[in-house]
């Protein structure tokens, strides 16, 4: 949907987030047909790309609930994939380690990491590990309490 934001140059704007927003919806297109057709890595692929468009060129995307939904289902679909194969090693459970930079208790990836957190947290023999590199805010460690989850 065009936005003109200045009288002189808003038809030159206009065009130009038409532009970001087609190469945009492209990205996520491919993305759905991708694990439409159970191609997650590739879907996995175009979904970042869309991503990082978006936050790259600020053209009026600044949440999209399809994509949200595609990542949330890709998700469930590899942890369903995982729980279905006998560990190897003829080990039972396993270890996860997660690797952040900064966590904080509002969206992005602190929020999905507390979902993963939450969702393996009543698995049996799985432990789970948490590595900051940066900084876990006290509002966000307050979120993933009673997960399990070793720091």
């Amino acid at each position: 949907m065009p936005m003109k934001t200045t009288s002189d140059g808003g038809r030159k704007l206009d065009r130009s987030r038409e532009r970001c927003v087609r190469k945009y919806r492209l990205a996520k297109d491919l993305a759905l047909g991708y694990f439409r057709n159970q191609q997650v890595e590739e879907s996995l692929v175009f979904a970042q790309t869309s991503a990082t468009f978006a936050r790259g060129f600020h053209f009026g995307v600044w949440s999209d609930g399809e994509l949200e939904d595609l990542l949330s289902a890709i998700g469930v679909s590899i942890l369903s994939q995982l729980a279905d194969r006998p560990p190897s090693g003829g080990r039972s459970g396993g270890k996860i380690l997660y690797v952040a930079t900064h966590l904080d208790a509002i969206g992005g990836h602190g929020e999905i990491l507390r979902l993963w957190l939450k969702l393996l947290a009543g698995k049996q023999n799985v432990e789970q590990y948490l590595l900051p590199t940066r900084r876990a805010t006290p509002a966000f460690l307050a979120k993933i309490n009673g997960t399990g989850c070793t720091l």
